[in-house]
């Protein structure tokens, strides 16, 4: 049986790779991507490289510099970076294109980077609940110490307008330029979901102004003073570019589905023991999907492509993956592997539609139909012909997606768990899946390596000290972060001689008691040796009454005044779209009431943080 079990768990280590680049197998304990594949993939001949960041030729002929600052988290301010650079070269520019993240490293030494640039255009996106990108947060947070920037400026912003703090990063950054000496050049541009009317317009604010500046000309191919710029290698598992393969050791049900309205969510499990970085309550796990197999053959049959032709691996594959046999050489994969592991088949680019000759609602409005791209290539006029190269142009980057931690390092060091909720819905007339929630869910099998990384989240940490209460609302997979808090809560307040642990309140909220209260087992054992005051809504357990998480917060509207009476914080996590400006109109309420500090007084000073999301 034993042997039987470890002949089952090496044919799963294989599948995940099976169409990959053709390399040799690993040793069975190295864990990041440059160790696991040995071998040298196939290659291609590269038609350019990657490593110059000044796009016009450098042909000694004189041109206006332009710094383009890009700051990403996903990689549409970096594609726009270059979309605007090879804009700026048509122009006669000569723009130098800088990712926030290789700044990070900058020191006081650094503050007169910007001394010699004449015009910087940046270009940044708003993650989460309006905090800066992760690559480019240490960046930001220096930026207001920088001296001697008198030049020109202008922020394109974007961001999601369903998020309360709507490209928050982006009017943050355009405060900051000015305010170190910094002229803007044009409005800043802010964009929803890459709408490409906001792109265009600033485009043209920013080519029209460009013009009628006294600017000079050099024939330098960098417009920065720096000393200090970054370009080692991020450490393992620390981020998308050098993600860390895990094993997974568990998956199990979190929930009883008796109907087609109940959630499917399950707690997987991953081996972290070799992974040199750790996790904090708060953080969220990044995961590395792979596309569903049939997906991927729908798109290959609608575009009448093989799945076995070579292509060339993207550059924002992680590091391994794009491993070459020389600098001059790129790494190449099937076609079958870059659509599988590389390429977003759900949401396409507008590019799209205008190949295969469909028209948005109106040309060059912002789309947001429910078509996949396999659909649209359905769609296309039988004369159409895509090579494989021009099939992937249209396609975006499959983004990495993240999952709340549900474990504290101290309770399970070499473990790290999430909670995830299986996606399935109808749109365009076909059922849909969400990509990484139905491979986690439904795919994913024991011994399975999947690549992880861990994203740090400074915004959602809980107080230093137990002895500071606090009060957590969490409902559904909501409950993952605070599951993490009070395993290291609880563990901390075990190893003191004489704790003194403070108030922790708990308001989750699901369905049914029998259907999809989540780890309950764990949340009861802890609210019966009174270690946690656990507070449960049942939205659906009776038939003529809802009952929600803000419902309970009224009902004790008295204790959690004297929570924050007693500086105590409190953390909000879930549905952003609905529960969360709910729950924060209560507790404003609440807080009103009592002639307490109000929330927004409480968020500047860290009591209140929220971590949530559109589903």
């Amino acid at each position: 049986m034993i042997l039987l079990g470890l002949c089952a768990a090496f044919l799963a280590f294989l599948l995940y790779w099976l169409r990959a680049p053709a390399k040799k197998q690993p040793d069975a304990l190295s864990n990041d991507f440059s160790a696991f594949i040995k071998a040298k993939p196939a290659v291609a001949t590269k038609e350019t490289t990657n490593a110059p960041t000044t796009l016009a030729a450098h042909d000694g002929k004189p041109r206006v510099p332009i710094l383009v600052l890009f700051g990403s988290e996903y990689g549409c301010s970096k594609e726009n970076a270059a979309l605007l650079a090879d804009k700026l070269v048509a122009l006669d520019y000569r723009p130098q294109v800088v990712d926030m993240a290789q700044l990070a490293a900058i020191s006081p030494s650094d503050s007169h980077v910007f001394e010699d640039v004449q015009v910087m255009l940046v270009l940044c996106s708003t993650h989460g609940d309006g905090v800066p990108p992760a690559p480019a947060r240490a960046f930001i947070e220096k930026l207001p110490h920088v001296e001697s920037f008198s030049g020109y400026f202008s922020v394109l912003a974007f961001g999601d307008k369903a998020y309360l703090r709507y490209c928050q990063c982006g009017r943050e950054l355009d405060a900051i330029l000015e305010r170190i000496g910094g002229k803007r050049l044009a409005p800043r541009g802010e964009v929803d979901r890459e709408d490409p009317r906001a792109i265009a317009a600033w485009h043209t604010a920013v080519f029209t102004a460009l013009p009628t500046l006294e600017l000079q000309k050099t024939t330098s191919s960098t417009c920065m003073k720096v000393t200090s710029v970054s370009h080692t290698q991020p450490p393992l598992g620390s981020c998308k570019e050098n993600p860390f393969l895990a094993r997974v050791t568990a998956v199990r049900a979190l929930t009883n589905t008796l109907s087609p309205e109940d959630r499917d969510t399950h707690h997987v499990e991953f081996d972290v023991a070799r992974m040199p970085l750790r996790h904090e309550p708060g953080d969220a796990l990044g995961v590395l999907p792979t596309n569903n197999s049939i997906e991927v053959q729908r798109v290959l049959t609608a575009a009448r492509l093989n799945g076995d032709a070579l292509v060339k691996v993207p550059d924002w594959a992680p590091i391994g993956d794009q491993d070459a046999a020389t600098p001059a050489q790129q790494a190449t994969c099937t076609l079958i592997t870059a659509l599988s592991r590389y390429y977003d088949l759900r949401q396409p680019r507008l590019a799209l539609y205008t190949t295969v000759g469909i028209r948005t609602a109106a040309q060059g409005e912002h789309q947001s139909d429910d078509r996949h791209v396999a659909d649209l290539l359905a769609l296309a006029r039988p004369s159409l012909t895509l090579t494989p190269e021009a099939l992937l142009a249209l396609l975006r980057p499959l983004t990495p997606r993240l999952y709340s931690i549900s474990s504290a390092a101290l309770v399970a060091e070499n473990t790290v768990s999430i909670a995830v909720a299986s996606v399935r819905y109808v749109a365009g007339g076909r059922a849909r899946e969400g990509v990484a929630s139905t491979q986690l869910c439904e795919r994913t099998q024991l011994g399975d390596v999947i690549p992880i990384f861990i994203q740090a989240n400074p915004d959602f940490r809980m107080p230093a000290s137990i002895s500071t209460p606090i009060i957590m609302v969490g409902p559904g997979t909501g409950l993952a972060p605070f599951r993490a808090f009070l395993q290291d809560r609880f563990s901390r307040a075990r190893t003191l001689p004489y704790p003194v642990l403070a108030t922790t309140m708990l308001f989750f909220g699901c369905r049914h008691r029998d259907r999809d209260f989540l780890y309950q087992a764990e949340l009861e054992a802890w609210a019966a040796d009174g270690l946690l005051d656990l507070h449960v809504a049942f939205s659906r357990q009776q038939p003529d009454r809802k009952d929600y998480v803000q419902d309970h917060l009224k009902k004790h509207a008295v204790e959690v005044s004297n929570v924050v009476r007693a500086g105590g914080h409190i953390y909000v996590c879930g549905d952003a779209n609905n529960m969360a400006p709910q729950v924060e109109a209560v507790l404003s309420s609440i807080l009103s009431e009592a002639q307490m500090p109000c929330i927004d007084e409480l968020r500047a000073t860290r009591r209140y943080q929220r971590d949530v999301w559109f589903g």
